[in-house]
Formats: C-alpha cells, sequence, structure tokens
C-alpha cells in the first residue's frame, strides 16, 4: 500500500502541462482595450534609449556624457519615488509612473489609466505634477512589467523608475504593487551584476535553511537551480532581434532593481507562478512529499516568498534527480553520453520528468525530438546560457 501511495503522489507531483513563457499580468483586472495607433518613427530620443549592448557599462545619458544611473542612485531615486507615489492617491483604474530625466537628475511624477499599459504600440500624452508634457508609448505590454518609452516636451528622454499599480481588490481590500520595470538605459552590467549576485546569496541561503532541515542540497542543483530561473523569464520570441545576453543581463537587472518583489506577478496559462514559475499541483505534491521542509502552506503567497519559492524548487530537482538516476533507462543513457544532468533536470522541470526514460527507450540519441516543442527550446536556451555563462558573457 505504502509504495501504491507513493506512486500516486508522484503522478501528482510531476503532472502538469508545458508552462508557457511568463508574462507579469496575473490577477489583474482585463482592462478595456485602447486603439494602438500606428507604430511612429522612432524619435531621436527612443534612438537613444535603444537595447543596451550585452555587457555594457553604464551607458552615457543622451547630452549629459555621464552614466544614466548606478546602482546606488537607482535605488535612492526609486526609494524616494517611492515614498512620492504612495502619497498620490489613485483610483482602483489609475497607475502612476515616476520618471527619471538623467539630463537633469530629475523626478517626474504622472498619473495615467492602467489600460493604458495593456495595449502595445499605445500613446499619451500626460502632465506632470509641475505641468510639464510627457509623451509615452508602449513598446511591450506585460501588466506591472510593461516597457515604455517616455519624453519630456517632446525632446527630453525620460527613464520609467517605478511604476504603481493597483491590483484588483480581494475581500474588499486593495493591494498596490510598486514596480521598476524593464528598460534599457537601466540594463546595465553593473546593476545586473546586483541582480546576479541576489539570486545566488538566495539560492545559497535556500539550500542551507533545506541542510538545516535534513535536505542535503549538493552545488550542482544550486546551480542548477539558477540557470532555471533565468530560462524562465526569458522570452524567445525576442531573441530574434536581441542578445540571449542582453536577455539575461534584462532578469538580472529586474532582480536587482526590485529584489523580493521580482515576478511576484509572473504567471503562465498553464498556470505556474512566480519566479520559480511552479503550478500548484507540483508545490503542494512536494508539501506533502516533504512536511519536514516547512514550505507555507498558500500556493500564491509560496511562490511571491523567494526564499520559499527557492527551497521549492531545489527540493523539486533534487527529488527529480534522485527518481531519475536510479532508472536503469536513465542511468544508461547517462553513462553513454545520450544527455546530461543538466538536460535531464531542465527536461524535469519544463515537462514530465517521468516520461524521458521513454523518450530515451523508443529515440535513442534522437529522444529530442519526442519531447514537446515547448522542451525543445528550453533545452536550446539551456545550452545557450551554459555556455554564455561558462564564457563569462552573461
Amino acid at each position: 500500500m505504502k509504495s501504491i501511495a507513493v506512486y500516486l503522489l508522484i503522478v501528482s507531483l510531476f503532472g502538469g502541462a508545458p508552462r508557457q513563457t511568463p508574462t507579469e499580468s496575473a490577477s489583474l483586472v482585463r482592462p478595456p482595450k485602447i486603439k494602438p495607433r500606428p507604430k511612429p518613427e522612432p524619435t531621436e530620443g527612443e534612438r537613444a534609449t535603444a537595447p543596451a549592448r550585452a555587457g555594457a557599462a553604464h551607458k552615457p545619458a543622451a547630452g549629459t556624457g555621464k552614466p544614466a544611473l548606478t546602482y546606488g542612485e537607482m535605488r535612492a531615486r526609486v526609494a524616494t519615488a517611492r515614498r512620492v507615489l504612495r502619497a498620490r492617491a489613485t483610483s482602483p483604474q489609475t497607475a502612476a509612473f515616476a520618471f527619471y530625466e538623467p539630463s537633469k537628475s530629475e523626478l517626474h511624477y504622472v498619473s495615467l489609466p492602467k489600460s493604458l499599459l495593456s495595449q502595445r504600440d499605445a500613446e499619451a500624452t500626460l502632465t506632470t505634477a509641475a505641468g510639464a508634457s510627457v509623451s509615452l508609448r508602449v513598446a511591450r505590454a506585460n501588466g506591472v512589467n510593461t516597457t515604455v518609452t517616455a519624453m519630456l516636451n517632446s525632446r527630453r528622454p525620460l527613464i520609467p523608475l517605478l511604476l504603481k499599480y493597483p491590483l484588483s481588490a480581494v475581500n474588499d481590500e486593495q493591494e498596490v504593487v510598486y514596480y521598476t520595470p524593464a528598460h534599457p538605459a537601466l540594463n546595465t552590467a553593473a546593476i545586473a551584476q546586483r541582480g546576479k549576485k541576489y539570486l545566488a546569496n538566495l539560492l545559497a541561503d535556500a539550500a542551507g535553511s533545506l541542510r538545516e532541515k535534513g535536505f542535503d542540497i549538493p552545488a550542482s542543483i544550486v546551480k542548477e537551480a539558477h540557470v532555471l530561473c533565468l530560462i524562465e523569464h526569458l522570452d524567445p520570441s525576442r531573441l530574434h532581434r536581441e542578445s540571449l545576453e542582453s536577455l539575461v543581463q534584462e532578469v538580472y537587472v529586474l532582480l536587482a532593481c526590485n529584489e523580493g518583489d521580482t515576478f511576484l506577478l509572473a504567471g503562465s496559462r498553464a498556470g505556474a507562478f512566480g519566479l520559480v514559475q511552479m503550478i500548484a499541483k507540483t508545490y503542494h505534491g512536494l508539501r506533502r512529499l516533504h512536511p519536514r521542509a516547512g514550505l507555507l502552506p498558500d500556493f500564491v503567497g509560496g511562490m511571491r516568498n523567494h526564499a520559499n519559492a527557492l527551497e521549492a524548487m531545489l527540493l523539486y530537482l533534487q527529488h527529480t534527480w534522485g527518481e531519475l538516476s536510479r532508472n536503469s533507462d536513465m542511468r544508461a543513457a547517462l553513462d553513454e553520453g545520450l544527455l546530461t544532468r543538466s538536460e535531464l533536470l531542465a527536461a524535469g522541470y519544463n515537462s514530465n520528468p517521468y516520461k524521458l526514460p521513454g523518450y530515451l527507450r523508443r529515440g535513442g540519441r534522437d529522444w529530442r525530438t519526442l519531447l514537446p516543442a515547448e522542451t525543445q527550446n528550453y533545452l536550446k536556451l539551456r545550452k545557450s546560457i551554459d555556455r554564455s555563462l561558462r564564457d563569462g558573457r552573461s
């Protein structure tokens, strides 16, 4: 009976469909559509804030000859913007931006309809608290992580530093999110390095916490979790026009700018959520399988809590390796070099790991062609990121 119970728990733990690239619009009320205007030719200011090369240091702000923002300056400006935006009254359907003007080192504040941030290429002319005009265009619509371009008085580029975004009320309680969205002017190597350190420290702490609870997580599993956290938040559709290094750097920059709030609303159509993009079925299966780990009982709260979410991820990867490395087909494939430990863990994280032995038996060296298309792309990204990290480009 015990073996049957374990089998049923494993099926529950690893069930579910492959996950799509997450968006940052989970739990938000779907706003009314705004008809996009025809896409204009890029202005001089927009060209000045075009995607930065991966690895570039602090990019000089237009016309100033000095870096737009260092990490310390960014954090200080965000703290100031947060205090000001907290004091500004907004309705449930109204968002607010704090923009930074590099040429004068000043902050500007505007309010705007939340619905504007749901439509790519939507445009608006807004007025700051001081009466100046801000021309805004949505470059990439993605909830709180929406990328916008903005110009002050039609000639001075602005950097979106902080977004105040009210969520839909739950039980008459209004939650407001404060988030620094992705923007090319913030995508610098120096800021990214802070985000990389943030994630590495969190993973080290999660492994240490689990060790104290009796779970020995090897360094190889911790390293794999770090890479998978990056892959979960890469948009493959952007790779045809942006480098992989730049996209990886953007993930690190978001972590540096938002720390514990990073990806707090990121969700996929398959129900994966948060930094580690785990589905509820898997999370609750882990809680039943490893009660000593003390994972938070609430799925959403557990995924929003980076420390808890990473402990769940490490437990999942460790369990996947422990189960599959005992399978005779998997051991033979590993010994013959048909797949690596990294491929096993990445494929098992993106899809059902218990189907892997069957793929290997039927496909042999061509087993990857039997994977779901999303998982095939996932493994390609995994290999590219590993090569990039090894070469020191990310």
